[in-house]
């Protein structure tokens, strides 16, 4: 082959490559402008009906904005749903709901144990307070304040209960997880825990171990005591001095409350006499004769679901609220009471020889034997009054014979005289 025929195949070769190379341009060139016709269309229609500035733009970059408008608007379409969505109806409004404990029923908050409510009342439907015994606005019942038992969260016992080594919720939950004792003794649930096992003195060398170290039947059991410890009569239990004159029987005999000249623990000494425990103070219960126990109470005191606390600091219990007999100095347990109870503003009230307050009218007819010497005037036809004794009697106790007034005068001896006169005669 002649170098004349490979140069021309050569050109000609080269001349076919280059063709393709330029059909392949032409093409790419042809996709491009037909987008740019395209767009150019498309930007025209804007630019006519509603912005006309747009015409001045280039059709590549009215392709990018257009993209952008187009994913902005796609982004917006959850904050759409949730603006103009659904919502829900009104007959299920959105709650915030509060983790409580397992079991917990959402009783009233101030109903109070069954055991509590007096024989044929009406009870609610948990079983506790009845929805008749409402308590007026004014007396507090310390809410926030006091334990609440695990699994009866209705009922509330007084802090002082609290860890003491006896178990007063049903579920014995307040003698749980206890990190200190209200009682002098006490021993470690296990080796490796902080938590305490509360004991009372009559869990001492009762034959039962309570401790897992059998602590309670080993170190205070024994038949002669140390120097400073008492030795229970009748007992091989010796006490600590922590646990003399606290208000707590530990000893059998109780020995251990005698000839007390201090209390200690909380306890309050009564007319120079016994120590009432801590425990007992505060509770809506008189120990004391004067009632001085349940006086310059508060909420941390007085906190159980079984009382009330007057704002003169007199805790009482719930059952003495609008019974019509004021318990508080100013009456207010028996103001704005539910139902027929009296209006104790208008009323004149008597304090009788129980620390509690009567209305004059009931006080002094010589029914209550509390009364009998607290009134200024007996009842004019219900009573009798004893003028020596400056007491009121019923009247049909007046000449039985003259016992209930020892001291008669020449007026009762006259009054006992009319009476027995038309017996006389027309016998």
């Amino acid at each position: 082959m002649s170098k004349e025929r490979i140069g021309l195949m050569d050109a000609n070769g080269g001349s076919a490559e280059t063709g393709r190379g330029m059909d392949e341009t032409g093409m790419a060139g042809g996709f491009a402008e037909s987008v740019e016709q395209k767009m150019d269309a498309v930007r025209d229609w804007f630019a006519s009906h509603c912005c006309g500035f747009v015409k001045e733009i280039p059709s590549m970059l009215f392709l990018i904005f257009l993209c952008l408008f187009l994913a902005l608007l796609l982004s917006l379409v959850p904050l759409l749903f949730l603006l103009f969505g659904p919502v829900a109806p009104e007959s299920q409004p959105i709650v915030d709901m509060k983790v409580v404990r397992s079991g917990h029923k959402f009783p009233v908050p101030d109903r109070i144990d069954s055991s509590w409510i007096p024989q044929g009342d009406a009870e609610d439907e948990y079983g506790g307070i009845p929805f008749t015994h409402y308590f007026p606005t004014n007396v507090s019942d310390c809410v926030g304040f006091g334990f609440s038992c695990t699994n009866d969260p209705h009922i509330v016992i007084s802090s002082s209960l609290r860890c003491n080594g006896r178990a007063d919720c049903k579920d014995g939950s307040d003698e749980n997880f206890c990190l200190s004792c209200q009682s002098p003794f006490s021993c470690h649930l296990d080796d490796s825990s902080h938590n305490l096992i509360c004991l009372n003195g009559a869990q001492l060398c009762d034959g039962i171990a309570h401790c897992p170290d059998k602590f309670d039947e080993t170190f205070y059991c024994r038949s002669e005591c140390r120097e400073g410890e008492h030795k229970c009569g009748g007992q091989n239990l010796c006490l600590p001095q922590e646990a003399l004159c606290n208000g707590v029987d530990d000893c059998r005999d109780g020995s251990d409350e005698k000839d007390c000249e201090v209390c200690i623990q909380g306890a309050k000494m009564c007319n120079g006499r016994e120590c009432v425990a801590a425990s007992k103070l505060c509770d809506g219960k008189s120990d004391c004769e004067d009632a001085s126990d349940e006086k310059d109470c508060d909420c941390r005191a007085c906190s159980s679901s079984a009382v009330i606390l007057c704002d003169d600091g007199t805790c009482l219990s719930r059952e003495r609220v609008c019974d019509g007999r004021s318990d508080c100095s100013n009456s207010m347990d028996e103001q704005n009471c539910p139902g027929s109870c009296m209006d104790i503003k208008e009323t004149e009230m008597v304090r009788c020889s129980d620390s509690r307050f009567y209305p004059l009218a009931e006080a002094c007819r010589g029914e209550l034997s509390q009364c009998a010497s607290s009134c200024p005037d007996c009842h004019p036809t219900a009573a009798f009054a004893c003028r020596k004794e400056h007491k009121c009697i019923q009247q049909s106790m007046a000449c039985l014979p003259y016992s209930t007034c020892p001291n008669a005068t020449t007026v009762d001896k006259a009054y006992c005289a009319r009476l027995a006169l038309p017996s006389y005669f027309f016998s």
